[in-house]
Formats: C-alpha cells, sequence, structure tokens
C-alpha cells in the first residue's frame, strides 16, 4: 500500500448509498485539511472528523474520472496569502459530512502575500457509482489553479486583431473573422493581386514568391567592395543567402559608404566584408572593412533592414582607449611640499596615502617662564609656528603701561617712578602756608605773602576749577612750588618754580587708592608666576608658573599652561585672532570661529574638513582636514551576526551560518517538529546538522532526530526513538545549519 492514501469513511459510504438509492446528487463543497495532531494519522473509515482541522477550503471542481466510471477526480487551491499551518491529514465534506479520510506527506503551508505559495491538491476519490458525483460547482467557490489558468486561459491582449500575424498559438478577433469572410476569394477564382505568389518562382536562381524584394547580381563581373558597402541590411542578407553563408569579397575600390565619410580613416582603400547569421532574421547582418594602409579594421551592424550602425574602430591590444577597468602600467602617485605620502594605483582598486606633515622648525620649547617675560610667536602664511621666544614685560612709564617703579622721596625730578604715600606725606608736612586773593594770577615770584586762601578760581589753574580746599605753599628764599586742590576731579596738583623764572608743568599727585602710571614700589607686594613682587628689585631665577595667565580683562586673556595642563589658550572676545606683519602691518592671517580667514597656495591644515568615505565590499569614513594623519575603521558589508542560542553569522564569502536548541520538560516521543531559522537563507540551506537533548548522564536516552525536508527559512524534523524502553531522559534538540 502506498505510505499517503484516502478511504471512504463509514459515513461517505452511507451518503454514497443513499445518494444512489434515491437517485440524487452528491454535493462535494469543501476538502478539509489537518495537521494530524503532530503526527500523520493512518486513514480511518470510522472518523467523522479529521484528528484535528486546522483549514477548510472551497473545491476548486471534481469531475468523473476519464477511463473509470467509479473514480473522480477532486481538486482543491489553497490561496498564498492563507497559511500558517502544517497539513498531514485531509477530509472530502460532502453535504456538510466527512465521507473520506485521507493522509498526507508532512508539509508546511506558509501564509505568503506576495502570491509565490500556492498550493494545489489534486487526487481521486474511488466510489460505487461514478453518476452520483455532482458535478455541477458554484462559480463563486471555484478558484482557478496557477496551470489551469496558463493552460486554458486567454488574455484579452493576446487576441490577434488583424490578418498579418503568423502565431498558431493565439486566436483572431472576431472583427478580423468577419473581414475575411467578406473579402474571401473562392478556391477557383484569380486574384487581381497578391501579396504573395501561391507558387513561388526563381529570378536567376533567386527564389521569389512577391512576399519581399530580391537582389540579383552577379558577383564575379559586378560587385565591388563599393557596391557592398552601399547595400542595406536587409539587401545584404539576401544576397548573401542567394550565394553563401558567408560572404567575402575583397578588392581595392574606394568605399563611398565605408569609414572614410565619418573621416574615420584617411586611406580610402581597403577590403570590406559582409555576414547575415540567419535566413529568418537579416537585421542581424553586419560588415567588417580592413584599411590597407594601417591595419586599422572598422566594423559596423545593422540597426534594422534600412539602416546601418557608425563605424566603430576596432581596438588592439596596443590601442589607446577612452576607459579602462585597470592601467597597463601602474602609476606612483606622491605627494610633497609640507607633507610626504605616497601610493600605487593601476585603477583597478581604490588607494589611501599615508600623508606626514613635516616639521616646521625646532622651536620647540616652554615659553613666558622666566622673569616677567611673555612668549612671542611668529606665524607665517600657512598658519605654521615659525619661530617662539620672550619678551620682557615692559616697565610703567608716562602713557606707558606696565610695571611701576615707587620712589620714596620728595627730591627726584624722575617721570618713570611713581612717589609713595611717605613721600607725599612728607610734602604735606613740609609745607608753607601763603594766601591770595580771589581770581587773581597765581605766580610762584610773588613772595610777600603767607597764608591759605580758599576761594574760587584762579585764573591759571590746571583745571580752571574753583577750589573746594585749601592751597599749600613752601617758601625758603623763593617761591618754588605750589599744590592746587581741583574740586571737579577731586584731584591733587603740583607745580614747581625753578630759579625764580621758570614754572614746571602741572602734575598730578596720587592718592593711596590711586592708580598711578608708574611708581617704585608696590604698596602690597604682589605674586608673579609664583614669586613675591614690590618693584624694589627686579625678579630673577626661574620663575614657576602658577596660574600662567596674562590677562587684559576677563574677555581678553592669554592661558599659558601650567603644571599638569601642557597647552597655550588664547582667550578673546568673539574669538577672533589676528597674526599681524610688524613690518607693514598686514593682517597675514586671521583665525575664527568660522576657521582660517586667509586661504594659501598650500596649507598645513583644510578649512573645511572633508569626509572621506569607502563604499563596496566593505565601509568606512573619516574626516580629513590635513592636520594629522587619520585611520579608517572600515566593516565588512555583510558581515553581520546575532549572538545568542538561536543566532547566526554572516561570512565575507557569503555562507550563513544558524544555529539553535529546542527544549522540552520531559520527553515529547515520536512527533514531528519545525525549526524556524533566525533568518533567511538567501538562496538555500545546503545542510542541517541535529543532536538530541538527554536531562542527565546517567539517564536513558536512546533517541535521534531525522530530517525530513528544508527551506530558505524552516526545516522540518522528526523525533524518533531507538530504543523504546530507553528513552525516559530524552529531552528536546540542537542545530546547526549552513546556507548561503
Amino acid at each position: 500500500m502506498a505510505d499517503y492514501y484516502n478511504v471512504t469513511t463509514n459515513t461517505g459510504d452511507a451518503e454514497i448509498a443513499a445518494a444512489i438509492a434515491s437517485n440524487t446528487k452528491l454535493a462535494i463543497t469543501h476538502i478539509a485539511f489537518g495537521d494530524g495532531n503532530g503526527a500523520v494519522p493512518t486513514p480511518n473509515k470510522a472518523r467523522t472528523s479529521l484528528v484535528r482541522e486546522v483549514h477548510r477550503q472551497p473545491v476548486t471542481k471534481y469531475e468523473r474520472h476519464p477511463t473509470n466510471s467509479n473514480w473522480i477526480e477532486i481538486e482543491t487551491i489553497i490561496p498564498s496569502n492563507i497559511g500558517g499551518f502544517w497539513v498531514r491529514e485531509m477530509g472530502v465534506i460532502a453535504n456538510g459530512k466527512l465521507i473520506s479520510h485521507g493522509s498526507h506527506a508532512p508539509f508546511e503551508k506558509v501564509a505568503d502575500p506576495t502570491g509565490v505559495s500556492e498550493y494545489r491538491l489534486k487526487f481521486t476519490q474511488n466510489i460505487k457509482d461514478g453518476n452520483v458525483v455532482e458535478i455541477t460547482l458554484d462559480e463563486s467557490l471555484i478558484y482557478a489553479s496557477q496551470a489551469w489558468v496558463d493552460e486554458n486561459y486567454i488574455p484579452r491582449d493576446e487576441i490577434i486583431d488583424n490578418l498579418i500575424t503568423n502565431d498558431g498559438t493565439k486566436p483572431v478577433s472576431a472583427k478580423q473573422a468577419k473581414i475575411l469572410n467578406e473579402s474571401k476569394l473562392g478556391k477557383d477564382e484569380n486574384a487581381i493581386s497578391s501579396t504573395k505568389l501561391k507558387y513561388a518562382r526563381k529570378i536567376n536562381n533567386v527564389s521569389f514568391d512577391g512576399t519581399k524584394d530580391i537582389i540579383v547580381i552577379d558577383i564575379l563581373s559586378d560587385f565591388s567592395t563599393n557596391d557592398i558597402a552601399k547595400l542595406k541590411p536587409i539587401e545584404v542578407c539576401n544576397f548573401i543567402k542567394t550565394r553563401t553563408n558567408n560572404l567575402r569579397l575583397n578588392a581595392h575600390y574606394k568605399c563611398v559608404n565605408g569609414p572614410t565619410d565619418g573621416g574615420i580613416f584617411p586611406d580610402p582603400y581597403g577590403a570590406i566584408e559582409g555576414f547575415a547569421t540567419s535566413d529568418n532574421y537579416c537585421s542581424y547582418s553586419w560588415q567588417r572593412f580592413s584599411a590597407i594602409n594601417g591595419g586599422e579594421q572598422y566594423i559596423r551592424h545593422a540597426l534594422d533592414n534600412n539602416t546601418w550602425s557608425e563605424w566603430s574602430t576596432i581596438a588592439k591590444t596596443s590601442s589607446n582607449v577612452a576607459s579602462a577597468s585597470k592601467l597597463q602600467t601602474s602609476r606612483n602617485i606622491a605627494i610633497s611640499g609640507d607633507g610626504t605620502g605616497s601610493a600605487n594605483f593601476d585603477g583597478s582598486t581604490n588607494v589611501a596615502i599615508n600623508f606626514i606633515l613635516k616639521d616646521v622648525n625646532d622651536s620647540a620649547g616652554t615659553y613666558g617662564a622666566n622673569n616677567l617675560e611673555i612668549p612671542v610667536i611668529n606665524l607665517n602664511r600657512k598658519g605654521q609656528l615659525i619661530s617662539a621666544g620672550n619678551r620682557q614685560f615692559p616697565y610703567a612709564g608716562i602713557g606707558q603701561y606696565g610695571a611701576a617703579i615707587l620712589y620714596d622721596g620728595i627730591d627726584s625730578y624722575s617721570k618713570d617712578h611713581a612717589a609713595t604715600a611717605n613721600a607725599v606725606r612728607q610734602l604735606g608736612e613740609n609745607r608753607y602756608q601763603r594766601t591770595f586773593s580771589s581770581n587773581q594770577e597765581f605766580d610762584l615770584a610773588r613772595n610777600d605773602f603767607d597764608g591759605i586762601h580758599t576761594e574760587y578760581t584762579w585764573k591759571n589753574s590746571p583745571a580752571g576749577s574753583q577750589i573746594a580746599a585749601a592751597q599749600f605753599f613752601k617758601y625758603s628764599q623763593d617761591w618754588i612750588g605750589k599744590l592746587f586742590f581741583d574740586i571737579a576731579s577731586h584731584k591733587l596738583y603740583t607745580q614747581t618754580f625753578t630759579g625764580g623764572t621758570t614754572n614746571s608743568e602741572w602734575k598730578e599727585i596720587a592718592y593711596t587708592k590711586s592708580n598711578v602710571a608708574s611708581a617704585s614700589k608696590l604698596q602690597n607686594p604682589r605674586q608673579i608666576f609664583g614669586q613675591n613682587f614690590d618693584g624694589t628689585n627686579d625678579v630673577n631665577g626661574t620663575v614657576t608658573a602658577s596660574t600662567g595667565i596674562f590677562q587684559a580683562d576677563e574677555y581678553h586673556y592669554i592661558d599659558t599652561g601650567r603644571n599638569g595642563i601642557d597647552r597655550m589658550n588664547f582667550h578673546g572676545y568673539n574669538g577672533i585672532f589676528n597674526f599681524i606683519d610688524a613690518k607693514n602691518g598686514t593682517i597675514v592671517a586671521r583665525i575664527s570661529q568660522n576657521g582660517i580667514g586667509c586661504n594659501a597656495a598650500s596649507a598645513s591644515k583644510l578649512q573645511t574638513p572633508r569626509n572621506i568615505a569607502i563604499s563596496g565590499d566593505v565601509s568606512g569614513s573619516a574626516y580629513f582636514d590635513g592636520s594629522g594623519n587619520i585611520q579608517i575603521n572600515t566593516s565588512v558589508n555583510g558581515f553581520d551576526n546575532w549572538k545568542g542560542q538561536n543566532g547566526y553569522t554572516k561570512l565575507p564569502n557569503g555562507l550563513i551560518l544558524q544555529w539553535g536548541t529546542q527544549d522540552y520538560a520531559s520527553n515529547p516521543g515520536e512527533v514531528s517538529a519545525s525549526i524556524t531559522f533566525p533568518i533567511a537563507f538567501p538562496n538555500s540551506c545546503l545542510n542541517i546538522s541535529l543532536t538530541r537533548k538527554i536531562s542527565a548522564p546517567s539517564n536513558d536516552g536512546d533517541g535521534t532526530a531525522l530530517l525530513i525536508s528544508t527551506t530558505q527559512t524552516m526545516a522540518h524534523i522528526s523525533l524518533q526513538h531507538m530504543n523504546q524502553n530507553s528513552t525516559g531522559g530524552l529531552r528536546g534538540y540542537t542545530w546547526l545549519a549552513i546556507g548561503y
């Protein structure tokens, strides 16, 4: 007996007998499909339903067997969008009852909306009387199988609406049949004209039936290279068919329609050959022209029966072509200048050049670390460091910012020193009091009065302001000085008189809290790079950077770095830094938030970093601005993996390894099982290995796993017992599959 078969059920026998007895039709409406609850069942006449039904599909068609009247052929189709279950059994439903039960080879029906997994079932059923079969079906229940459609259905667009198409597999339209009937010629009548002769005739040994033109030329007398070049493709083909399958004519004649027409070859003399590859397809004709001088060859082919293509030159192995996949001689690409690098390149693959910047100078070191020194940096137009050195921090003077030197006395004429508070105190204690009248000229030459005056304004006072306090004068044989208090600015001025003839310039006296242009000593010693400094002496020795900051205000300062911080920062409001040529004041470079503002012929760094990307079998990218070498981390495309109990890995050569495991709490018995791969194999599963699991080393576990079938997405297996008395420890299984 066959492995898979069907039997009529007891209910089916009764229904068939009743139909025969009552002379009624037995309406077969559906085919039921079941999964056998995990195993293929044995067909059983006593069954009234499937072991476990998973789907019921209307019958596509059924009909009496053409040779056996007791057999009927039943067919159904499960559409591609229905699935997600296994088929191991089936049954025929008639009058709502199961009349036949059959077994089926295990098969998984997947739901596939793409329309490529349609399932068609066709089988025969033996009954006692073929006349009981109802062969009239409700058309709404019928699915036409793809095979039936391909065999019997004629699409509308394949109906021919003309009388000239020569195709025995396609029907002609009723319209053309009517025209044919109305214009038909009786078999004994003679037509006035015709597109074809009933009997083909030969003209100069060339067959002619009137369907196409022929060329009759004597090849031995009047057909030159020039003539061949003038022929149309269809004429070349017809001529060749009348002579041989491969026409070859050599003659030294000018080819009027040859390559020289387009200026391809300067010598108008050579040989031309014509070819036709098939008697039935003359449009595949082509010609080859061989020039006498230079040995060049040209070729053209037929675009249609009346048109040639342009002549094309046939390249030699030594020719220089417009493009190529590889250079015959690889070339070296070298980079020089501010950096070096090179690579050999033949065009077969991309190359990466390792670019190394040159050292610009030998000025590496630490600057601004000694005795009030500040670093001086010289850059070229490319932004490269040319030199670096130190500059002494300036001392304060008239109109000059810097470190002030204090002088603790009242007898100095220096303009570069600042008086101490003690000197000012001495000046106040030694003053002489004099008085003047209001609003008169103040003159040190007048020496006939003493006292203090507290009114109004002196005409020649330094600020022309009203006096807010007393003026004090010192007298010793002559007026030698004066003090002036300005009410508007609250400032104190002094003026000296030398030799009774000359007044000095007014000088402002600093208060203890004033900021003077210069001084001989700082009131409060300050630390400069970690050393105390009050201005009385120079700072000698090594200056230890504490903060390492030269600051104009909170928005403008230079941070030179310090111990543990090896870098130098320049701070400016809005982040604009100019590098100026001291010779002519020209801005040679500008650094801002937008980068370097001057574009040079070459640079050590690109203003806009560029992305260098690699594609193809590997991928990767990196941004490159020329400031340093880059390394592109690449990954092999398609080299993917998933690490888990059920996982996979893709190898660069296209192979895919997949693995997995299935556990059961107890021995599942002899059952069929399915494995769904973590990912689908794009083409095929080549092999799969299976290993049974056991609960413990000491337990019985005599079993195996057998492979039934595989697809790109699944594998179907059968768990079996080798020894029925030694299976208590059997559990699940592991698997390893390989494919591509």
